[in-house]
């Protein structure tokens, strides 16, 4: 699908395992914020892969998976299995899981910027 975005799997993914649901717990389930989920759903929307619809509360709305969506999730269920068995044979390949690396990568910069660790390394020409 030309019109697809690898984001929109994890929203699908919720669905599929919440059944039709708020965006708020879609956000939280993807563990990022309300409105970037409101946008993605938004998108998925406009490509109809997701129905918005009222929920027993008038004021909820509910996203749900629209029969195209249901349609890919063979598809998607495929590219997760294999990207799940390329992060294996990628952390066996490494000294430590990927995500230990990254989350190293991330304190060292926290506590000195790669900006910060470049300057620190230029002669000090001009630099008054």
């Amino acid at each position: 699908m030309t019109d697809y975005r690898p984001r929109y799997s994890a929203v699908v993914r919720v669905i599929a395992a919440e059944g039709p649901t708020s965006i708020r717990l879609v956000a939280q389930r993807m563990n990022t914020t309300h409105s970037a989920a409101s946008q993605t759903v938004s998108h998925m929307a406009a490509r109809g892969l997701v129905e918005l619809r009222m929920g027993s509360d008038a004021r909820q709305r509910l996203v749900h998976l629209t029969h195209k969506a249901q349609r890919l999730r063979p598809l998607l269920d495929a590219e997760g299995a294999a990207t799940a068995a390329a992060m294996d044979e990628l952390n066996a390949d490494l000294s430590a899981p990927l995500e230990v690396i990254v989350g190293e990568l991330a304190e060292a910069l926290q506590r000195r910027s790669f900006h910060d660790r470049i300057v620190a390394h230029l002669p000090n020409i001009g630099r008054d």
